[in-house]
């Protein structure tokens, strides 16, 4: 009973020339990635010392000068020269009288025209912030394309898009079947192959959220599974373990390289509801590939309480997404 199908579901590879029930354009009104808060907000500014040059010939030896005697190291991603401009100091560690202490050659340099002026704090990490704070003073910056995609809603063509409704109204379909209304899909993306299905359990049993469940289910692909298959979810017949090998995960460049074997490397999930956070650790654990939901929750870790993907300090981060097919999500929920 480990390793059953007690309900076909569809291949979207089989399904590719039919005909698509979903607006891509309506989606898309919704569906967007959850990303780090330091990628949508403003680039952080730091006030720095200024002076203008007078002798254009010493720049070369000022600049090499500073650098050996007034390092700031938290600033190598900003020129030290603009224009007729160099930068001299942080205010806020060092004063006027630096420069004397540190026997700095000032003789090159123009001392009744010191000012203060904000300037990046750290390197911009997208294209808007960038162009903000590079009309400051200018810095260095390296375009993540594959970041700059996902928040232009560009990463997805609209068959894609319409793939990814197709899974999550399978999830629909599974939460229906939940006292919850909860549900969940997960899928192998290399071979659009759905490897299970699951419905919300945890009016049995506290821990049978439905991620828990699902992932559960995947276990039972590769020889393991603690619970039992109920009527209407679905498992993958056969034996995946040897091919989650194969599986890869994007670098920053959208470059696919091999990753794991972990238990559901490489997969997608799909969940009607936000994840709480012990689902959400679950596929950190499981190393999950990326996770689509529909509605928020009020105990989400995937955007509402916390981004728990984007901490730091995880051995794993997934991709997540957010409010897919959320009104038909919303409504079975009700």
């Amino acid at each position: 009973k480990n390793n059953i199908q007690l309900e076909k579901p569809p291949n979207m590879a089989e399904n590719s020339n039919s005909s698509s029930p979903f607006d891509v354009k309506m989606v898309l009104k919704s569906f967007k990635p959850v990303v780090d808060d330091c990628i949508l907000l403003d680039t952080p500014v730091v006030d720095v010392v200024v002076c203008r040059i007078k002798d254009k010939k010493q720049t070369s030896r000022l600049v090499q000068e500073l650098n050996g005697k007034l390092q700031i190291p938290t600033l190598q991603h900003l020129k030290r020269v603009y224009r007729e401009e160099i930068i001299l100091y942080l205010p806020s560690e060092k004063n006027g009288e630096c420069l004397k202490e540190l026997n700095v050659d000032t003789s090159g340099l123009d001392l009744t025209t010191l000012r203060v002026i904000k300037v990046a704090s750290t390197t911009p990490k997208t294209r808007k912030q960038f162009t903000r704070v590079n009309s400051l003073w200018p810095c260095a910056y390296h375009e993540d394309r594959y970041l700059e995609k996902l928040l232009s809603d560009t990463l997805f063509s609209g068959r894609e898009i319409e793939e990814h409704c197709g899974w999550m109204s399978e999830a629909i379909k599974a939460a229906r079947r939940s006292e919850t209304k909860v549900g969940a899909v997960v899928v192998d993306p290399s071979t659009k192959t759905v490897i299970a299905i699951a419905r919300d359990e945890r009016t049995t049993h506290p821990m049978k959220h439905v991620v828990m469940v699902v992932v559960d289910l995947v276990a039972k692909t590769q020889g393991g599974g603690l619970w039992s298959v109920h009527e209407g979810d679905f498992v993958f017949q056969e034996n995946v373990k040897k091919l989650s090998v194969t599986h890869s995960k994007r670098d920053q460049e959208g470059v696919e390289k091999p990753v794991g074997p972990y238990l559901c490397t490489g997969y997608d999930v799909y969940v009607t509801r936000e994840p709480c956070t012990m689902c959400a650790m679950a596929m950190v654990h499981s190393r999950v590939r990326r996770v689509f939901y529909g509605t928020d929750s009020e105990a989400g870790a995937l955007g509402t309480l916390v981004k728990l993907h984007t901490l730091k300090g995880l051995n794993h981060h997934y991709e997540v997404f957010k409010h897919l097919l959320v009104e038909e999500c919303r409504r079975v929920g009700r």
